[in-house]
């Protein structure tokens, strides 16, 4: 069984946000969070904040493909994809539903996502440059 200790608590600025998803990079030099309109994003070496991008409504999921590139879906159904690098971070966004997106699963390998929220499920196939291309291919 794993235990775990607290480590270090990440105090917010505004005490009145909240927080709605937490997320590391898979080689753990990131931590993203999900507080109410934006995303906040720590180094986890410092644990100074590297990054803080804002989105067009609430922020409710997160999701990271590969080291570099993380994804945030929002409650108006505009899904964000910000390049992570220590020098600049690097922002695109798209409506990608009429729904929100609560839930973010990318399988790198098919280059498929999956985008779910209320009653919808779409699947999303990577065109292989810096943005997904439109479901059904």
């Amino acid at each position: 069984m794993l235990e775990y200790r607290p480590a270090r608590r990440l105090d917010l600025v505004d005490k009145a946000c909240r927080v709605r998803c937490v997320m590391f990079s898979p080689d753990g030099n990131f931590l993203a969070a999900g507080i109410d309109d934006e995303v906040v994003v720590w180094s986890t070496s410092s644990w100074s904040i590297q990054f803080v991008q804002q989105s067009p409504s609430r922020v409710l999921s997160l999701a990271w493909e590969g080291l570099d590139q993380l994804y945030f879906g929002s409650e108006n159904g505009v899904l964000t994809t910000v390049i992570v690098s220590e020098k600049e971070f690097v922002t695109t966004c798209f409506c990608a539903s009429q729904k929100p997106i609560e839930y973010i699963a990318v399988h790198r390998q098919t280059g498929y996502m999956a985008l779910g929220g209320e009653d919808e499920v779409t699947i999303w196939k990577s065109n292989f440059s810096s943005y997904w291309g439109a479901p059904g291919k």
